[in-house]
């Protein structure tokens, strides 16, 4: 092991680098973010500069050429007036001290000046330059061919021998040339505010020096070749860059001035740009430098400290390596040094006391060993043992110990099999063998190692498997007997094997399948859509799964269902195959798609229901709930949860309901409690909805106890088939008829009212028996006895309590070789409830083939499924006819592709409601009232209308209407008498609301009465199809549960229909008879709300508009309830047909309080469009309306102003913010007096 170093040494290292990492950062910071921020300033500030002087020489040199224009326009404006001494003088004008122009010429046409221009020191050189030849001047020569200013390029003057440049104006024939001095350029550089050090060039496109700030001489030569950003420039780039020059590195930055094609360059030498931040990096850099050195030294001091304790502890576990446990944990002081100590200790007495517990655990070891069922021993290459342990050997006639150094070929020489299979081990094959000693046999393996020395050793166990052996033959005959009972089951059982083979199929498989033994199911069917649903399904059962599905089959040209089940055969978790039930169900499926058309009319889901609060009560539950926890609905629904649910508190109930209303959804596994105390398992899926302004957790709760119970563990062969019978949830009974022995399943028993522990004999299980069915009973067993056959029949039972249960049995007769009966097996099933449905289907049927509306059930193409008797009635077809016949058949406003778009509508909306007309089948017509509903079932789209004949209301509107316009002619002649026709249009008002009241309930009560009609129908075909199988013999197990099924859930739906319709009615009845009669009584306010809220929901369903109610319980009023009522929908009817006009989703709040003990506040608001500040103060007069002649008759407020005032002797106040909504506050006396009934009945 290479040498470790010094624990000082290492804290040391460790703690100085710790102190280099922040000057690390530090260096890191200055060098990648300083440095590189103040190179970008410096590029800003570059730039800047340059394009200022940039602009600064340009103007400088356009300010020369405007005043060239100038000259140029005057000599233009004096066409007469050229002479050469005049135009000297304006000349030398412009020219004047020479800091711009260096010479100014007018050239003739010939290229000669014929006038010149100077400053006031070159005046003298007049006639030197007079007639000087221009012609040779490009810029001069461009000026004439372009007629356009153009500027030259850099010059030597001839009259200052300095470097100047040209612009040529072209005027007529002439050519004005103006020679720009460029002295001034290099001034202009010197004066610019930048620092000492900063160099500023203008040069031209070949390099030559324009003007320099440091006075470098003008026209020298100056090499760009090695500056790139010069010729950025030229592009019209900004740049900075490091460039050299004679050795030296420079920061510059090139800006172009295009238009005289120069470049001016900005540059200061690098060192000088970085001179500030080079300084205070250096003073950083010693800092840092002293702060690494006080680092070093700190780190060395604190290594020491911390090294001495630790080596100390180190030197103390050394010594318990070596097994010293006597010396102290050195103690420092230190809270952290003290721990570790102490659990160093503690670690130390719990080594000592595991070494004493490994040696006890080693003495029991061998303790085992020679007491186990079982002989473990072990031999050499020489067939030696070394080793022969255990209580097995004394089953050979050896004891622990005996056999070791012996030779196993010596002591079981008479077992020549054994000792092959030894000299095999020997030779290095591991084995595993079955051998047999006497009467005992040995399930022994021989495993072949070697050891350190290279030495082979055979290990080997031998178990006394004899008591398995037996065990095993004792299962293959329970086997028989039971395959014996599954072959008499008279629907599909088969097994798959783990490597998907069928392995055990019945009689009632064979014959549906054929014999699929030892096949796989590709080998059964080539249809590969059913291939890979069998291949899923046994996927899924090999997981651990069960699963139960309904197929559909074409045989021939009839489609067939099954129940398929398919569960797995567990061995504790193993899984040894595939267990699979196929039940005909084909009849079951038919009639079930109509009755779950039905269901679909009125709710969805079968199981248990429970509609929850927000506390944890239990708001509704359905029939399904109550029989399986063993309630009474009314003491059900007065308890919480919890007291259901075991598994619920009211705080896991408030973390259920958060995660519910988040989520939308949950499933979950639980238990629920019975009235009883028992338990069972549920498997609840719950919904969140809000209903009329309320939240509600609505859970489906499904018994799963029988599904717990098929998951328990499967054991080997028996468990495995009497799955089989759990699965298929029939009570399975045995007769042995030599002996008379009964032997029934628990289920079986249950049926028949008997405990399990009860013991059975044939005159027992007769005494269960009807008296009515007794002696047919017992002569149709003894006739299946006599000849060997099979029977099923339906008898009835007389439990111990007096009860009467329905029972359907099925049995066969098995013999034995000699065709001598031994034995009867057979399955019973309960059908109770289907017979007592019988009764409520025939009602059914009556009740909806007599209800006053039509009924339809109308296909997508617009073709009738089904018809009621109102309908055949309404329009004197016969039910045949009808279903014969489509929607354009009976209405005459309706096309085909009407019809097909009426239904789109429908399938988008969901309802409809509408008017049209019938045609009987003599041809005259009626109006009708339609109420369409849109509902998806089984793949297939269909309207279910419920039809009412509206003649009588359509008489009546018209007399109604004829009356309105004879009373508005009466109004116009008649104005004495306009109090008395007020009233009667105040009175008119309210038959009106009370109308539309009726009219509102009359539609609520059609939905529930309808549906009821349709299931009552439905189950009476049910029935009549029942009673045909019946009268031919013809009656299947099947067709049996088929019907029981569908008449328990037509039944609840009745149930839950009727009692919707009794709700209806008897909040319809209150309202009704307080708005009638305008009695006086006591009555709660919250209550009276929410009965006229009910009658209102007509008006609000078809909108998305809401009312909520803010009113505390127990607030009494001895008042009129009846004008109450009248106000509050006055109220509600002008917020729909006023306030939310052009608004989809209003609200609207009804709050109440008590102002003191004798009054009551009622405040009405809504956040509608609100009333203009205009006619706010006319709302309570009558006939005021802004909807005159769209329906609005002018009285709702001035009633609603007459009741509060008079009747309920209140007062009543409206505010109003246009586009805020309204708001109206109603102070009522909590007493009414005796005369405000009769003052108000006398004004009005």
């Amino acid at each position: 092991m290479a040498s470790a170093r010094p624990l000082r040494l290492w804290l040391a290292l460790r703690i100085a680098l710790a102190g280099m990492v922040p000057l690390a950062m530090v260096a890191v910071l200055i060098v990648g973010v300083l440095l590189p921020q103040r190179r970008a300033d410096l590029d800003t500030g570059y730039q800047g500069l340059a394009g200022a002087l940039a602009a600064q020489v340009e103007t400088h040199l356009l300010g020369a050429e405007r005043q060239l224009r100038a000259i140029a326009e005057d000599f233009r404006s004096h066409p007469g007036d050229h002479s050469a001494p005049n135009w000297s003088r304006t000349l030398d004008a412009h020219a004047g001290t020479g800091d711009v122009f260096a010479a100014i010429y007018i050239a003739d046409p010939d290229g000669s000046a014929y006038t010149v221009g100077l400053p006031r020191a070159e005046r003298g050189r007049r006639r030197d330059l007079v007639h000087l030849d221009l012609s040779e001047r490009a810029a001069l020569r461009e000026a004439r061919q372009q007629n356009e200013e153009v500027w030259s390029a850099a010059f030597l003057s001839t009259v200052t021998g300095r470097l100047a440049v040209s612009v040529a104006i072209p005027l007529s024939e002439q050519v004005l040339v103006g020679q720009i001095a460029l002295d001034r350029l290099a001034l202009l550089l010197g004066r610019s505010p930048a620092e000492s050090a900063m160099h500023t060039i203008i040069l031209d496109a070949q390099g030559q020096i324009i003007a320099h700030s440091a006075g470098v001489q003008s026209g020298a030569p100056f090499s760009v070749d090695h500056l790139p950003g010069i010729r950025d420039a030229l592009l019209g780039h900004r740049t900075t860059q490091d460039f050299a020059v004679d050795g030296e590195m420079f920061v510059g930055t090139s800006v172009s001035i295009p238009r005289f094609g120069w470049i001016l360059l900005v540059a200061q030498p690098r060192s000088d740009t970085l001179r500030p931040f080079l300084s205070t990096a250096w003073v950083l850099a010693a800092g840092a430098l002293a702060a690494l050195l006080l680092t070093v030294v700190m780190a060395l001091t604190m290594a020491r400290s911390l090294a001495r304790p630790i080596g100390r502890y180190a030197e103390q576990a050394h010594a318990i390596a070596g097994g010293d446990y006597s010396q102290p944990w050195p103690v420092y002081r230190i809270r952290e040094f003290d721990r570790l100590a102490g659990d160093l200790e503690r670690m130390a007495l719990a080594i000592r006391q595991r070494e004493q517990e490994l040696a006890k655990s080693e003495a029991r070891y061998r303790s085992v060993i020679a007491s186990a069922p079982l002989a473990i021993f072990q031999f050499d290459e020489r067939g030696v043992f070394a080793l022969s342990e255990g209580k097995g050997l004394a089953r050979v006639g050896l004891v622990a110990g005996e056999a070791v150094g012996q030779s196993l070929f010596e002591l079981y020489r008479g077992y020549p099999e054994l000792c092959d299979y030894a000299r095999r081990a020997i030779g290095g094959e591991p084995l595993h063998f079955v051998s047999r000693f006497g009467d005992t046999w040995f399930d022994t393996c021989f495993s072949p190692v070697r050891d350190a020395a290279g030495c082979l050793q055979v290990m080997g166990v031998a178990v006394d498997i004899s008591e398995r052996l037996h065990a095993e033959k004792a299962l293959r005959e329970s086997e028989a007997r039971l395959r014996t009972a599954i072959e008499s089951i008279p629907f599909d059982l088969f097994l798959i094997g783990p490597d998907g083979r069928y392995v055990l199929q019945n009689t009632a498989c064979r014959k549906a399948w054929g014999d699929v033994l030892g096949k796989y199911p590709g080998d059964v069917t080539d249809d590969t859509a059913i291939l890979a649903r069998w291949d899923d399904n046994n996927k899924r059962a090999l997981a651990g799964e069960i699963v139960e599905e309904d197929v559909r089959f074409t045989v021939g040209n009839e489609e067939r269902y099954l129940h398929n089940i398919i569960a797995p055969i567990k061995d504790g978790d193993d899984i040894r195959g595939i267990l699979g039930i196929n039940i005909d169900i084909t009849e079951r499926k038919r009639s079930a798609e109509l009755l779950e058309l039905m269901r679909l009319s009125v709710e969805y889901g079968s199981d248990a229901i429970f509609w929850m609060n927000r506390d944890g009560s239990i708001a509704y539950v359905n029939e399904q709930a109550c029989r399986s926890l063993g309630y009474v609905r009314a003491d059900l629904l007065q308890l919480r949860l919890w007291e259901v649910d075991p598994n619920y508190s009211t705080d896991t109930w408030d973390e259920a309901w958060r995660a519910l209303t988040e989520t939308g959804s949950f499933h979950a596994e639980t238990r629920h409690r019975r009235h009883d105390g028992s338990e069972f398992p549920v498997e609840v899926n719950a919904i969140a909805i809000t209903y009329e302004g309320r939240t509600y957790a609505i859970g489906f709760a499904c018994d799963i106890t029988e599904r717990k119970r098929d998951h328990e563990i499967l054991k080997r062969s028996e468990t495995d088939l009497q799955l089989a019978v759990e699965v298929a949830g029939l009570g399975h009974w045995k007769w042995d008829i030599r002996t008379g022995e009964l032997i029934w399943s628990d289920r079986c028993k249950a049926l028949y009212g008997m405990s399990p522990d009860t013991e059975l004999t044939y005159e027992r299980f007769l005494a269960r028996v009807h008296p009515d069915d007794r002696a047919r009973v017992d002569a149709l067993l003894r006739e299946v006895l006599e000849k060997r056959g099979g029977y099923e029949l339906e008898k009835r039972l007389v439990w111990p309590d007096g009860s009467v249960r329905w029972t359907s049995s099925m049995g066969r007769v098995i013999c034995d070789s000699d065709d001598q009966p031994v034995l009867m097996v057979g399955v019973t099933l309960d059908i109770t409830e289907r017979k007592q449905a019988e009764d409520a289907l025939r009602l059914t049927q009556f009740t909806v083939d007599r209800t006053a509306d039509a009924v339809f059930l109308i296909d997508a193409e617009s073709r009738f499924k089904y018809v009621n008797e109102a309908a055949c009635v309404a329009l004197d077809y016969t039910r045949e006819e009808l279903t014969s016949m489509s929607i354009p058949d009976i209405d005459p406003d309706v096309s085909d592709q009407m019809a097909s778009d009426i239904f789109q509508d429908l399938k988008r909306q969901g309802s409809l409601r509408f008017e049209t007309r019938h045609r009987r089948k003599d041809g005259t017509t009626f109006p009708v009232e339609v109420n369409a509903n849109y509902i998806a079932f089984s793949g297939e789209e269909l309207n279910s209308c419920f039809v009412r004949d509206i003649t009588e209301r359509k008489r009546a509107e018209d007399e109604l209407e004829r009356h309105r316009e004879h009373l508005e002619e009466l109004v116009t002649e008649r104005t004495a008498e306009l109090r008395q026709a007020m009233q009667q249009l105040v009175q008119a008002e309210k038959l009106a609301a009370l109308g539309h009241l009726v009219a509102g309930m009359a539609h609520e009560l059609n939905t529930p009465l309808g549906n009821a009609r349709v299931v009552a129908s439905s189950l009476g075909a049910e029935v009549r199809n029942f009673a045909a199988a019946v009268d031919a013999g013809a009656l299947r197990r099947s067709q049996v549960a088929t019907f029981l099924e569908r008449s328990r859930e037509g039944v609840e739906l009745l149930e839950r229909n009727a009692a919707r319709a009794a709700d209806l009615i008897s909040n319809f009845k209150q309202v009704a008879v307080d708005q009638v009669s305008a009695r006086r009584r006591r009555f709660d306010l919250r209550q009276t709300v929410e009965e006229l809220l009910v009658t209102l929901q007509p008006q609000l369903k078809r909108t998305a508009h809401r009312i909520e109610l803010d009113i505390p319980q127990e607030l009494e009023l001895d008042s009129y309830p009846g004008p109450l009522e009248q106000v509050l929908a006055n109220l509600v009817g002008n917020s729909l047909t006023h306030g939310f006009a052009g608004i989809e989703a209003g609200l609207i709040r009804v709050r109440a309080a008590p102002l003191d003990g004798d009054r009551v506040q009622i405040d009405y608001t809504d956040d509608g469009v609100g009333i203009p500040d205009g006619i706010l103060h006319r709302i309570f007069e009558p006939f005021f309306t802004t909807r005159l002649g769209q329906g609005g008759s002018g009285l709702g407020l001035y009633i609603v102003y007459n009741l509060v005032t008079g009747v309920l002797g209140g007062t009543i106040r409206g505010f109003s913010d246009a586009g805020k909504g309204v708001a109206f506050v109603l102070i009522l006396p909590r007493i009414a007096s005796e005369r405000s009934l009769q003052t108000d009945t006398h004004e009005q």
